[in-house]
């Protein structure tokens, strides 16, 4: 059975493969980087090394996007492969284990990176599929902004 996070970025409630989750910490030092994407805006330190940073908000509409790592006060240490990212959240609920069956198809959600979707404690939210996000980048040429995210400067879409 899929084991599911709950979430909170500004007024996103959204769910993460805990498998994905390594752990979750206090902000550290983080640097944003000029003319990166907005979902991955920088690095923090983590572990003696730099990571990227991952900012949920970007990839939702109406949400502000990182402007400093340390104004959520929790940062998920995501590990996907090979692939290490920090995604500071405002909030972190208890790892929830859900059955195969209350997984449906998005209905009452919408997320670029989500194909399902799930209740929690009454809350239906969209279940963040991470490996989709990171498949993005690496198909963007040259590493640079992906389409879906416009033009250096523009608000995500």
């Amino acid at each position: 059975m899929p084991h599911l996070l709950p979430v909170q970025v500004q007024s996103l409630s959204i769910a993460i493969d805990a498998r994905h989750v390594h752990e979750i910490v206090s902000p550290e030092a983080a640097v944003l980087l000029p003319g990166a994407r907005a979902a991955t805006p920088g690095v923090m330190a983590y572990r003696g090394r730099a990571i990227a940073l991952f900012d949920l908000a970007a990839l939702a509409e109406g949400l502000v996007p990182l402007a400093s790592a340390s104004k959520r006060p929790r940062v998920l240490i995501l590990q996907i492969g090979a692939n290490t990212l920090a995604a500071p959240v405002d909030a972190v609920r208890e790892v929830r284990e859900v059955t195969p069956e209350s997984l449906s198809p998005p209905r009452l959600t919408a997320h670029p990176f989500s194909a399902a979707e799930v209740e929690i404690d009454g809350q239906v939210m969209p279940v963040f599929d991470i490996t989709a996000f990171l498949a993005s980048i690496s198909a963007t040429p040259g590493g640079g902004r992906h389409p879906s995210e416009g033009p250096p400067g523009a608000e995500p879409s």
